[in-house]
């Protein structure tokens, strides 16, 4: 697995897995789209999208609340 966010074949996490609903199709998001071929573009460009502003916000998580302990 690509761990270069530049890659981009990077997926985000280092998950394999995810969720993609047509929420006007399926408003109840029953059927996960992620990993049917035909949502495949989609998703594809949703991570890329995602991918992006990780790396141009350099959004961090992991201590976010370490001001507050």
């Amino acid at each position: 697995m690509p761990t270069d966010p530049l890659d981009p074949s990077f997926d985000i996490k280092g998950a394999d897995y995810g969720q993609l609903f047509d929420l006007e199709a399926d408003p109840g998001e029953v059927r996960n789209l992620w990993d049917d071929p035909a949502h495949g573009s989609v998703r594809d460009d949703l991570l890329a999208v995602l991918r992006d502003w990780l790396i141009e916000s350099n959004y961090r998580t992991r201590d976010w609340m370490a001001e507050e302990r």
